[in-house]
């Protein structure tokens, strides 16, 4: 079943599913294989505003198929840490200062501290979780 769900689109904006799309997408996502450093992170982000202030109304697939799904995944990464208590919301990423993008992994790791204080239940469990989400 999760090999018929995986979907690829090509640069020509055609969708593929099965066994050839999760290859083609591992090999479009890899472009991004490495440490994930601020300059990637700042890339991605002014890629994505750049094509949706060139198309208003939705990125069309021919340009999500060239690069925006190669590096979907990391727009959705910085739209979880600027949004930890809330609903996904884009609207986030375009009132992102380029100062908080190149403070990315603090506010991150502030919002996991947060967030262990929030749900530990005991100081061994604030601890716990304080350390897994420092890694």
């Amino acid at each position: 079943m999760a090999i018929g769900s995986m979907s690829y689109t090509d640069a020509d904006g055609q969708s593929h599913t099965g066994i050839d799309a999760g290859r083609l997408l591992a090999e479009d996502v890899n472009q991004w294989k490495g440490k994930l450093t601020t300059e990637k992170i700042s890339e991605v982000i002014n890629d994505y505003k750049t094509l949706s202030a060139k198309y208003q109304d939705k990125i069309p697939n021919t340009e999500y198929g060239k690069t925006v799904q190669s590096y979907y995944d990391i727009y959705s990464f910085v739209i979880g840490v600027l949004t930890p208590d809330s609903e996904w919301n884009e609207g986030a990423v375009y009132q992102l200062s380029d100062e908080q993008l190149q403070d990315i992994y603090t506010i991150y790791q502030d919002n996991m501290k947060k967030m262990a204080e929030e749900y530990g239940t005991t100081p061994e469990k604030r601890s716990y979780l304080e350390n897994v989400y420092k890694r």
